[in-house]
């Protein structure tokens, strides 16, 4: 994978205002030339505010003394005009720091986690935050010195965010964004729609609209962003995989065997609608579907039958008084 800065004009002319705008013989003319290029559009606007931020960020790098600094800060690019040698100069440092940066966090690239089905994965941020990844989960995550993004592109996570005023936490899952203002909570991407889950502290979740979550609160959209009504549960009970559990209380049969199937390569089939009305509770280990079926024909009026080794079909019986 390359390090190495891809060329980018708009930011190129940010760096030379920025440093022009630091020389001390800028004249006002000249300032008054930054303001318009500036107010241009918002884009020069984002590029400028961007390089203030790695500027402040690579203060370390200008004090310490290592060769590769030597180096950059003895460029000097065969060019008469002196703003575009300082810029020069300047990337190359940049360079420089972002590539220190990188090999010591391995994080200045967007790096992909991916969890196999019946797993679960700890990460260790390089921002100090944690992510728990469920069975079957993907996750992209991008934290660099000036932005922490993640995407969750399959599955559930479980994000313990360390809280940061310079950089705001988001995670993007389908068509909304999660924006974390210094919280730990859950994100679970089920077929047609994402449930956000917030154990403590606040998000704001943005689909087609905006929606302010606190402690306990819980709330999903769907494919299209439309926000939707959920079956509240417990907060401890959606986020009991994290201790290797499923905990329902009152779940809808489908609901229920629908996750069980999350953690197993089985399918799991019921012998019709009705069946999936019913309502089960209890706390079992998800890695023991056996135990989970089980647990199924003692407290439901329903036996399992065994397909093969993939296919499972829940029938229906009449339970003995």
């Amino acid at each position: 994978m390359s390090n190495e800065i891809p060329p980018n004009p708009i930011r190129d002319q940010a760096i030379d205002w920025f440093l022009r705008l630091q020389a001390e013989d800028v004249t006002e003319d000249e300032r008054r030339a930054f303001v318009r290029w500036l107010n241009k559009n918002a884009e020069h606007q984002q590029a400028y505010q961007t390089v203030e931020k790695h500027w402040q960020w690579m203060d370390p790098f200008k004090l310490s003394s290592f060769p590769a600094r030597k180096a950059a800060l003895n460029y000097r690019p065969k060019s008469k005009n002196r703003i575009v040698a300082y810029a020069a100069a300047a990337l190359v440092l940049l360079s420089v720091a972002l590539s220190i940066y990188w090999q010591q966090t391995g994080m200045l690239f967007p790096k992909t986690y991916q969890v196999a089905k019946g797993g679960r994965q700890t990460i260790m941020l390089a921002d100090g935050s944690t992510l728990e990844l469920n069975t079957g989960s993907k996750i992209k995550v991008n934290i660099t010195p000036w932005q922490r993004d993640v995407e969750l592109l399959q599955g559930e996570a479980f994000f313990q965010v360390k809280h940061d005023n310079q950089r705001s936490f988001k995670v993007r899952a389908g068509r909304g964004l999660i924006t974390d203002i210094g919280t730990a909570f859950d994100v679970y991407q089920q077929p047609g729609k994402v449930l956000v889950a917030v154990q403590e502290g606040i998000v704001d979740v943005e689909a087609k609209e905006r929606r302010r979550l606190t402690a306990n609160q819980q709330i999903a959209y769907t494919d299209n962003g439309e926000f939707v009504s959920v079956e509240n549960q417990p907060i401890a009970s959606l986020t009991a995989w994290r201790r290797g559990q499923l905990v329902f209380h009152a779940r809808r049969l489908d609901d229920a065997l629908a996750e069980m199937a999350r953690y197993h390569n089985k399918q799991i089939r019921l012998e019709d609608d009705k069946l999936a009305a019913l309502r089960i509770s209890g706390a079992f280990p998800s890695n023991r579907l056996d135990s989970l079926l089980n647990a199924v024909t003692r407290i439901l009026p329903v036996r399992v039958e065994r397909q093969n080794d993939h296919d499972i079909m829940i029938r229906r019986t009449t339970k003995s008084k």
